[in-house]
């Protein structure tokens, strides 16, 4: 069902034991490659409330594939379904102008850069009770803060403003709604998404004006992860590095096994498909991202 109004979003979001998925347009791009063999059902029937942010439908939308796979998703009768629109962040966060904008900083924290764009053109050296208008600063960080390429369809693409979207939306559900919600996943195949989020969740606890708040952890699916569980529900079939080649490339994974005495190895490396094929049969193996 979808879901056409703020409104209507914060409500869904004031039910107890909320199960919510945020989508990454390079997560679409891969669910059109099982398309074929995994029905979208399938991937989203744990969640009660699918959200996918403005900045990143606008990313979805430059390929006609990707936005016809989302409007079948919108369909879904059991799931509820939302674009938000970051300039409704603000309604999310009952108007918390200050809280919203160091969100933000956070989530950039790790793009130096990007950092300093903020405080120097949108902080200013004042303190924040006297920023602009949410309006105001946001569209000066979309439109000058990030950089942008021309692609083909015209459009100038904004490096990594996506990832800051999706990042912002889920430490607003995490922080102002942990209350009523059971979990919130996001579906992404970008480091940089994952690694903003954990930079800017060790940012909120260095302030000590944060430090005191409860939020609700938030877990990530990557591609990875995704081919793990789908291969092993036996709903996606891989039988040759030819197949999987299609599905991944190598790529540096996140992982934790299970060993003969209980005790847990961490891993961070690069894995090459090769190998992916026997981590996909292993059953003590979590793929972190």
């Amino acid at each position: 069902m979808i879901v056409t109004s703020i409104t209507q979003v914060k409500e869904l979001l004031l039910d107890k034991s909320l199960k919510i998925c945020l989508i990454d347009n390079n997560s679409v791009e891969f669910f059109l490659r099982i398309k074929e063999q995994v029905d979208i059902k399938q991937l989203f029937e744990d969640y009660d409330l699918v959200l996918i942010p403005g900045w990143i439908k606008t990313e979805i939308e430059d390929s006609e594939y990707r936005k016809n796979y989302v409007n079948e998703l919108k369909q879904m009768e059991a799931i509820n379904f939302s674009y938000i629109d970051e300039l409704d962040y603000i309604k999310l966060v009952d108007y918390k102008d200050a809280i919203l904008f160091n969100f933000f900083l956070y989530s950039c924290g790790s793009i130096k850069p990007l950092e300093s764009f903020i405080k120097r053109n949108i902080l200013k050296n004042k303190p924040i009770e006297e920023l602009d208008d949410y309006q105001i600063w946001l569209d000066t960080l979309y439109k000058e803060g990030f950089k942008g390429e021309i692609i083909t369809n015209g459009r100038e693409r904004k490096k990594n403003a996506g990832e800051i979207s999706i990042c912002v939306l889920s430490l607003i559900l995490a922080f102002f709604y942990m209350d009523n919600i059971e979990n919130i996943t996001i579906f992404t195949n970008d480091r940089d998404t994952y690694d903003f989020n954990k930079y800017a969740i060790n940012k909120m606890y260095s302030n000590k004006d944060y430090r005191a708040m409860s939020y609700k952890s938030i877990t990530f699916k990557s591609n990875d992860f995704l081919i793990y569980e789908l291969f092993n529900k036996k709903l996606l079939n891989i039988v040759s590095n030819n197949e999987l080649s299609r599905l991944r490339n190598p790529k540096w994974v996140t992982y934790t096994r299970k060993k003969h005495d209980n005790s847990i190895e961490e891993g961070y490396r690069l894995i090459e498909n090769e190998e992916f094929m026997e981590m996909l049969r292993d059953s003590t193996l979590y793929i972190a991202f």
